[in-house]
């Protein structure tokens, strides 16, 4: 919505997600001095673990002066192995539940994860379904500017539907499969057809997501024939 320039977004992303790549790795054991003052792997596999001692510990994402200056910080501990996990009720695969979980123990909502449902999508479908999401999303940071209002406001609409349509498909909704179908089908006619959006890149990203969404389903009688 702010028409942000495409090199700002792709170059901003790129930093942060290789350096949230290097945190979450397991290779790297401690760094030494740059523990004391970066989110190092040893640093953020605290975060992660579920022993009382690392509990609601190292919430910063590149430095550490707001954990040492609000008392959550907490070092790696030879002595306290490391167990990653959440306390409480597992929300599932789902982001949006899991994002909000503190949210819907307070409504007292029920999480409805993917505890105990079978995996009738394949890893593979849900993860290039969500790649594409991503292209979509980076093709709209780009090129909102341009748009009018109901453009920018229905292919937002879209790509929030397609998150959460994501994240049912992690949690093997049968509603998160029908919700991507549907977007899969729509997003194609709606963008092309009604927004006369036909550059390349907009059009083969279109085609990729028609054809994921024809895809899925050829998986419907396996999913979800029984």
């Amino acid at each position: 919505m702010l028409g942000l320039p495409l090199e700002m977004f792709v170059a901003a992303s790129s930093f942060h997600y290789a350096v949230q790549l290097y945190n979450h790795n397991a290779f790297v054991g401690k760094s030494g001095w740059l523990d004391r003052v970066l989110v190092t792997p040893s640093n953020h596999r605290v975060h992660h673990a579920m022993h009382p001692v690392y509990l609601n510990k190292n919430f910063g994402g590149t430095f550490l002066i707001w954990d040492k200056l609000f008392g959550s910080y907490q070092a790696e501990r030879d002595d306290i192995p490391l167990r990653y996990g959440v306390s409480g009720a597992s929300p599932g695969y789902n982001p949006f539940w899991a994002s909000n979980q503190g949210l819907l123990a307070w409504t007292r909502r029920p999480f409805g994860g993917a505890e105990g449902r079978a995996q009738r999508l394949p890893a593979a479908y849900i993860a290039t379904g969500g790649i594409l999401l991503f292209g979509m999303v980076i093709y709209y940071v780009d090129r909102v500017a341009g748009w009018d209002a109901v453009g920018k406001w229905s292919v937002f609409a879209c790509l929030v539907a397609g998150t959460i349509a994501i994240g049912g498909m992690s949690d093997q909704r049968r509603w998160g499969w029908t919700g991507w179908l549907a977007l899969t089908l729509a997003m194609p006619a709606l963008c092309a057809g009604l927004f006369g959006i036909r550059d390349g890149w907009a059009l083969c990203l279109l085609a990729l997501m028609l054809v994921h969404g024809l895809a899925g389903l050829r998986l419907r009688e396996a999913a979800w024939a029984n």
